[in-house]
């Protein structure tokens, strides 16, 4: 499995052991064990069968710390690629987009893809991401990342903890010029929705 790691475009701390693929920036690396906190595990690891058939975790109890773990890796670069062919497309149309809203957000997968591509120059720009999240895991995730993440280039908003449906009940709204529900379309599709 290829992991997160760090480029020369920012120091990682040593004792990865992915440093050496050139798919992370030493920021996101940092973010990523802020988020680990006292977890006794690393920042990446061996994929588990966290997401049985037809079933779509609830993101406690220690189940975001086995997503960031296990999953992250994964989709991170998954993630990339799908934000940077939209990314492309907004500005091909004129649009350039300056706020993100991240629905289902989970460990902040959204700015921290963002951060990576702006961090190795795919993008030149900055943009600030707002995190809708239901798990009160991620939410503490996405603080911690907050607390070692620069607010440039990539601003990383607080996280609102609340479902999608909750935020469209909600009086309070994200003023967003760019709205990306990554992972969260899994268990929508599931009928599973949180």
């Amino acid at each position: 499995m290829q992991a997160l790691c760090a480029t020369a475009t920012a120091a990682a701390p040593a004792g990865c052991d992915n440093i050496e693929c050139g798919n992370c920036h030493g920021l996101v690396h940092r973010a990523l064990e802020a988020m680990h906190g006292d977890e006794e595990s690393q920042a990446c690891g061996t994929v588990s069968k966290m997401f049985p058939p037809r079933e779509y975790p609830v993101f406690e109890n220690g189940m975001a710390f086995r997503y960031l773990r296990e999953y992250a890796p994964l989709h991170l670069p998954q993630v990339m690629a799908g934000l940077l062919a939209a990314y492309r497309g907004l500005t091909a149309c004129g649009r350039r987009p300056r706020t993100v809203l991240d629905i289902g957000s989970g460990p902040a997968t959204v700015a921290l893809a963002l951060q990576m591509l702006i961090g190795d120059g795919t993008i030149a720009d900055s943009l600030a991401v707002d995190c809708v999240e239901p798990s009160s895991e991620f939410c503490d995730m996405i603080e911690k990342a907050r607390s070692v993440l620069p607010p440039e280039p990539v601003a990383l908003n607080a996280p609102l903890m609340m479902t999608m449906e909750q935020y469209l009940e909600a009086k309070y709204v994200c003023e967003a010029d760019w709205v990306v529900m990554a992972n969260v379309l899994s268990p929508l599709a599931a009928g599973s929705a949180p």
